[in-house]
């Protein structure tokens, strides 16, 4: 109840902060419509005391939430479950975990998450048919939604610490408040020496990201607004820095695209509503080239789809879908960065951390357009 400040009631304003600050936080419009009139039941006779926020509001939210996410997890569940038996081994359980929380933290909470998770696989593992251990979807869901709330206020505490370490201001926070852990893991991987990116790490950075857009793309203007930005500084890009890059990319993508987006839009808007259902989305994101590769890549658009209410038989207007469009371009093309990246650090046994030094090391030659160096440029590198 520390957003109470003290009172030993909250009202409305505080009874949602503090909600929040357990760990209960809505993803989807549907979620944030359903908390919403929890709290607002809940503060209809009078402000809300600790017992009613411990004993009524919290098991409400719990459970409608729980109600809300389970279309979602299953769909994760089934995606993962690829002999169709209604059940997943561990490592499965262990795969689906990672993939879930891939773009909500960075390597530190994911590491303590993983361990409350493994103490959780352990207590819910049963015997399956073949002899090995497998996990049923009704124990994973109770299990999911206990450690939803321990990935949200992790998730809150390493913002609050990462706000203070790299000072960042309200702009900052308000656009990217949902995602600043994995663009704060993304940055330091970058930073190989603490000090800060160069333009160059900056650019091929955003390129991993998916935000860095073609010649045809605006290309040439994203490389004037970082040129501008960077140039402003005497050392290397701060944190704070490179979030203002990320806000020029997305723009400048959005913007340079928009035109041949609306006409694809339009020309499925058949009934000229101005929206398109489920099945106009998906065959516009395919049109795009925004199709899932592996199961990861299917389960993180279904995720995407799902907090835009898509899955719902919501519809989406142009600008909802432009927003959308963007978030799967940059997950996918983050997602298989890190499967190159990780693949790359098993087969030669190289630890992640160091794997960045020779990323560097290559791009600090002349890298030509298709990403790639000559062989007399790797003979001074050896």
């Amino acid at each position: 109840l520390e957003a109470a400040e003290g009172a030993e009631v909250l009202d409305l304003r505080a009874l949602r902060a503090a909600v929040r600050g357990f760990g209960l936080l809505a993803k989807s419009e549907a979620e944030k419509r359903e908390l919403n009139t929890v709290c607002t039941e809940a503060c209809a006779i009078a402000d809300v005391d600790f017992f009613t926020f411990s004993f009524d509001v919290i098991p409400r939210g719990r459970q409608v939430l729980r109600q809300c996410r389970t279309g979602t997890l299953m769909k994760y569940f089934q995606i993962y479950d690829l002999d169709d038996s209604g059940a997943l081994s561990c490592e499965e359980c262990r795969l689906l975990f990672m993939h879930w929380c891939a773009f909500e933290l960075d390597s530190v909470s994911f590491a303590s998450m993983k361990t409350v998770f493994e103490e959780e696989l352990a207590s819910i593992a049963s015997q399956g048919k073949d002899g090995g251990q497998v996990v049923l979807f009704d124990d994973f869901e109770s299990v999911m939604s206990r450690l939803q709330e321990q990935v949200e206020r992790t998730i809150l505490a390493r913002v609050d610490e990462i706000e203070h370490k790299e000072i960042l201001g309200a702009d900052d926070l308000k656009a990217h408040g949902h995602e600043l852990l994995p663009l704060h893991a993304a940055y330091q991987r970058a930073d190989t020496d603490g000090t800060g990116l160069t333009s160059r790490q900056l650019m091929y950075l955003l390129a991993e990201m998916g935000l860095r857009p073609s010649e045809e793309e605006a290309g040439a203007d994203l490389d004037h607004v970082l040129r501008v930005i960077s140039g402003q500084l005497d050392v290397g890009l701060a944190f704070h820095d490179f979030l203002r890059a990320v806000r020029a990319a997305r723009k400048l993508i959005l913007l340079s695209g928009h035109r041949t987006l609306k006409e694809r839009f339009d020309r499925l808007d058949k009934a000229k509503a101005r929206v398109l259902p489920k099945g106009g989305v998906s065959a516009l994101l395919e049109l795009m080239g925004l199709v899932p590769r592996c199961r990861e890549d299917q389960a993180a658009i279904w995720r995407l789809l799902t907090e835009f209410g898509v899955d719902s038989c919501c519809s989406l207007n142009f600008m909802q879908f432009e927003e959308l469009a963007l978030k799967v371009r940059e997950r996918l093309k983050a997602a298989q960065h890190d499967r190159v990246r990780r693949a790359a650090a098993e087969e030669f046994g190289i630890p992640l951390r160091e794997l960045a030094v020779f990323r560097d090391m290559f791009y600090n030659c002349n890298v030509d357009s298709c990403g790639r160096i000559t062989v007399d440029q790797v003979k001074p590198l050896l």
